[in-house]
């Protein structure tokens, strides 16, 4: 039942307590201090929000406890600031409280961190159904609602719902959620009742069960709300805007169990005409619904779930103490129910050979265990078939998990069935593998508690093995006594150990003579009675043969070879390109990797070869023609493989332009042409000059080169000549003939006179007259008289013929006499 105490808190709106499972007080607070359950001010407890001032106390719905899910130790406080603080209005802070701290106090560990602003003054929470709780405030901005998901990983970003029905420009007021956790209302002037989809934290299709009066000068306006324990009554508070009458306020109360929206609109009934202007009103753990007066009691509605005056409002029915008043609203607390995930695990029908049976839960980390017989012990004893359950919680708060296990068990009596077999004539060296009576049993268990279906054994002794076999309940046991008579013998054989796939290898058996019976296993699956099998391997790779050799089917022994086969290798080489020009290299490469290459032989059809395991080989022909081209590969067992390819090696044009010639100015062309004769089917020429001519004239000294290619593979070759100025002259413009040893005469210079057949030069005065004449190549040349008579310096004419070998040569020109 409710009990009053006394507190420190002094509070207009905001205001929120906690306690544990047992209801005793943990901590309290105002949403700007916390205090402990001493009523001492909480370790590290002062200016939540971190702002100077109360900042919380006239918010309708100013601070909110919700434990922290995975800590059971950890709980948040949620702070929203009040209207009356203009610059922090409808800011929302939250702080953690460690009540592992301070002795088991409780500790603020994390103070004020801001998580959103710009809201209304309303703010509760629900449970979710994923160990999750549900944070939901109002946009006054953008009136929406804002669902924050709290869990094991924090606090998520909001889910929006848009659309909040309000009335005029209030942001007081109150969200309250029903029992079922699918429905919630808003009183916020306006009465406003909505669907609430509690896993995706959604909030949609509204409800407006009641409006401000427009018709009236001063109206109730609707402040707190709260549902019945079984969802089907909603009771609300109101206050009236009227001067004369505030402080007076009716209590209604709306009949949902019709699921009718005109129907629940219409069921509006009062309550109570005056409960107090703008009172808060909650429903409590005993399942009645409380309401504040402001003074040192609460009114109580006794049978909240009935309709009328059938709740039975008690005005005054409960008394506070003395001293002490509730403020206009009652501690916030959210709809916050132990939603636990329920896992349940079943065992199929299981016969236990046994007359009792321990059972066990699947989750050992577990606490709170009921049986179905009531006890509550971890584990439990079983003495009879049936079926049995347990249901337990994890032991881990952060699982937030109820488990039910179910056990469905068959218990039978033990009957156990003796056996003894005598083993005789063991060789004394042997080791010897027993196998049960029965090999299509289960649950062997042999006396060193090996549990294998075959026992491998050595020395003389008794051994012996437990089974089960049709019945799970009847037990065999088999006694074997051994006993090794002397001497022992050995098993052996001789066969090649390197050979080649698909080879046949003959197996010679070199065993002692007792023994009677052979078994050949080639390490493939294959298998052999015969005493000298013959056998192929067709895959490469290491075998372990085996042979036992039994005497008797009682004595054996066994051996072991492991045989390898090489793998027959089946691969060509590659060269590239195929064809190529004399001079040119190929290059050949081959694609055997195996480890069995013993060496590779390159023969290239030159009578070049080489040895190599390398692979990308190069190679150049200077021969022409067809060659085959050999590839030997060299293997550790498997035959030696060649493989044969052609390379087309074609031939290179000859080039001969002839030797180096000469050429005089604007003498005769000179003719240039391939003086070599080819017998190629197809070529083609490209001069230097850009000519593709087979001869081209040149009239100008330089170096002419031809590059002839032939067909298929453009195979090329290129020559030059060097064509020399034979003949030519430099003639001087002037000359001072004063016998200083300095261009004293007037002569053509440089003039190749061993090329040259005929000469003549004139010299001729401003007159037309002969000043000077001459067909020798030898001389001075011109010394500036006529008939030894000193010319004046003046402007004179020349006229000079040359024939050299490619024809005549005329130049004429000016030369100034200077003296």
């Amino acid at each position: 039942p409710p009990t009053p105490i006394r507190t420190n808190i002094s509070t207009i709106e905001a205001s929120s307590s906690i306690c544990n499972t047992s209801g005793e007080l943990l901590f309290y607070t105002d949403g700007t201090n916390v205090w402990d359950r001493n009523n001492d001010i909480m370790f590290n407890g002062l200016n939540l929000p971190r702002l100077a001032g109360n900042n919380t106390r006239s918010t309708s719905q100013g601070t909110l406890i919700i434990p922290m899910p995975g800590d059971a130790q950890k709980y948040y406080i949620f702070s929203l600031l009040q209207v009356e603080n203009v610059r922090y209005f409808g800011w929302l802070y939250y702080s953690v409280v460690d009540m592992s701290l301070n002795n088991g106090l409780g500790g603020v560990s994390q103070k004020g961190t801001l998580l959103d602003t710009g809201l209304t003054e309303m703010m509760t929470a629900v449970s979710g159904n994923n160990c999750n709780t549900w944070l939901l405030v109002i946009s006054r901005h953008s009136n929406e609602f804002k669902a924050y998901n709290i869990d094991f990983n924090g606090i998520d970003p909001p889910i929006i719902s848009p659309r909040v029905v309000r009335g005029g420009g209030a942001w007081g007021g109150s969200i309250n959620v029903a029992p079922n956790r699918n429905q919630l209302a808003v009183a916020c002037w306006n009465l406003v009742m909505y669907d609430f989809d509690i896993d995706l934290g959604m909030i949609d299709n509204p409800l407006i069960l009641d409006t401000v009066r427009s018709d009236i000068r001063y109206p109730d306006l609707y402040y707190d709300v709260s549902f019945s324990p079984d969802n089907s009554k909603l009771y609300a508070t109101t206050g009236c805007t009227d001067e004369a009458t505030r402080g007076v306020g009716p209590l209604y109360q709306f009949d949902l169990s019709s699921n009718n929206t005109n129907v629940i609109i219409s069921s509006k009934k009062l309550i109570a005409d005056n409960v107090g202007s703008y009172p808060s009103i909650k429903i409590g753990p005993d399942g009645k619904i409380y309401c504040n007066t402001l003074q040192s009691s609460l009114h109580v509605i006794n049978k909240p779930n009935l309709a009328g005056a059938a709740c039975q409002f008690v005005a005054d029915g409960f008394s506070l103490l003395p001293g002490t008043a509730a403020g206009r609203s009652l501690p916030n607390s959210g709809t916050l129910v132990v939603v636990n995930r329920r896992v349940y695990s079943s065992s199929e029908d299981t016969v236990f050979c046994s007359d009792s049976m321990l059972l066990h839960p699947s989750n050992p980390n577990g606490s709170d265990f009921i049986w179905d017989d009531g006890s509550t012990n971890k584990d439990r004893y079983v003495y009879n078939s049936g079926t049995y359950w347990v249901t337990y919680k994890n032991i881990l708060p952060s699982e937030c998990e109820e488990y039910t296990d179910t056990f469905k068990i068959v218990l039978n009596k033990i009957k156990k069935i003796y056996t003894t077999t005598l083993l005789e004539g063991m060789c004394k060296t042997d080791t010897l593998y027993i196998t049960p009576n029965h090999v299509n049993g289960s649950n062997y268990i042999w006396e060193d508690s090996s549990t294998d279906i075959t026992r491998k054994i050595n020395p003389t002794g008794v051994y012996w093995v437990t089974y089960q076999i049709d019945s799970l309940c009847e037990h065999h046991m088999d006694s074997f006594i051994v006993t090794y008579p002397e001497p022992g013998y050995k098993v052996s054989f001789n066969t090649d150990t390197l050979i080649c796939m698909a080879d046949l290898i003959q197996f010679q058996n070199t065993s002692d003579p007792h023994f009677n019976n052979f078994t050949w296993s080639f390490g493939n699956g294959d298998s052999s009675h015969f005493e000298n099998p013959q056998y192929s391997f067709m895959q490469a790779g290491h075998y372990e043969v085996r042979l036992v050799g039994k005497i008797n089917d009682i004595c054996l022994d066994t051996a072991y070879k492991t045989i390898v086969v090489d793998p027959v290798v089946f691969s060509g080489f590659q060269n590239w390109p195929d064809s190529i020009c004399v001079g040119e290299a190929i290059t050949f490469s081959h694609a055997m990797k195996s480890a069995t290459i013993h060496n590779i032989l390159w023969q290239f059809g030159d009578d070049l070869a080489l040895s190599t395991k390398d692979n990308n080989i190069q190679h150049a022909y200077d021969l022409t023609g067809i060659m085959l081209v050999t590839l030997n590969a060299q293997f550790r067992a498997c035959p030696d493989t060649s493989y044969t390819d052609t390379v087309y090696v074609f031939d290179l044009p000859r080039v001969d332009l002839g030797v180096d010639s000469f050429l005089c100015l604007r003498g005769n062309a000179l003719t240039l042409k391939n003086l070599h004769n080819m017998s190629f089917s197809h070529l083609t020429y490209l001069w230097n000059t850009g000519d593709t001519t087979e001869e081209i004239d040149v009239k100008k000294p330089g170096v002419y080169s031809l590059m002839i290619r032939s067909e298929p593979l453009g195979c090329s070759t290129t020559g030059a000549i060097t064509v020399k100025k034979d003949c030519y002259i430099d003639i001087p413009n002037a000359f001072t003939p004063n016998g200083d040893g300095y261009n004293d005469y007037f002569f053509p210079r440089q003039l190749l006179g061993n090329n040259i057949t005929y000469f003549k030069m004139q010299v001729f005065n401003r007159w037309g007259q002969v000043v000077f004449e001459t067909n020798s190549t030898e001389g001075r040349g011109w010394d500036g008289k006529l008939k030894g008579k000193e010319q004046p310096s003046d402007v004179y004419i020349y006229y000079i013929e040359v024939i050299p070998v490619n024809g005549l040569e005329i130049y004429k020109g000016n030369v100034t006499l200077i003296r």
